[in-house]
């Protein structure tokens, strides 16, 4: 009787990167992770003319990593803006940088810009007044101090919701909040207890 020969059987061990399907087909499609944003890809708040402003966005994204404002801005805003932009030490605490990026000039594209590099987000520059108005003058588009409704705050805190700045209170020919048809006031009023929170308004203004 003859020895039955066994057939040699081969092994290859193939790339994570190809699926061997049921056929003896393979498939190139790579199983890839999407790419990962350097901040927090927050999702801004408001819609429509409720529609979050940068610096409030700003503000958010800042707590959400824990540091202050004007250190986020400072990491990882400032290295990546125009040398024209970010060559004074002192652009950063100017009051009017703060209106400036909520406006419709070219500071408040860059910023937007680089803002929707940094988390990965497409539609940070509706937070702008560019989205709005266009190429119109930009003179006393906005106001010089920003606003608030203690109205709508109050009632933003009963709900639970997150408090922000909405653009529109930004604009200089609102005298009126929509909403609670109560006139903004030109600085925060929140109880004693809320003394945090109410530091973080206050930086709002000169982000």
């Amino acid at each position: 009787m003859s020895r039955q020969e066994r057939p040699i059987v081969t092994a290859r061990i193939l790339p994570p990167s190809v699926v061997v399907q049921r056929e003896g087909q393979t498939s190139l499609e790579k199983k890839t992770l999407p790419p990962r944003s350097r901040l927090y890809g927050m999702a801004p708040c408001g819609e429509g003319i409720w529609s979050e402003s940068l610096t409030s966005y700003i503000n958010r994204l800042a707590r959400l990593h824990s540091v202050p404002p004007q250190h986020l801005v400072v990491r990882e805003i400032v290295p990546q803006m125009s040398q024209s932009t970010s060559h004074c030490p002192l652009f950063i605490s100017q009051r009017s940088t703060g209106v400036s990026i909520n406006g419709n000039g070219p500071l408040a594209r860059e910023w937007s810009d680089i803002l929707e590099r940094l988390t990965k987000r497409t539609d940070l520059h509706f937070l702008t007044l560019q989205w709005w108005v266009g190429d119109l003058p930009s003179h006393k588009l906005l106001r010089e101090k920003p606003a608030w409704c203690p109205a709508c705050y109050a009632e933003w805190k009963g709900q639970g919701v997150p408090i922000y700045e909405p653009l529109l209170w930004r604009i200089s020919t609102v005298t009126i909040c929509p909403l609670s048809m109560m006139i903004p006031f030109s600085k925060p009023r929140f109880p004693q207890r809320g003394g945090g929170r109410q530091r973080w308004y206050q930086e709002l203004a000169c982000v």
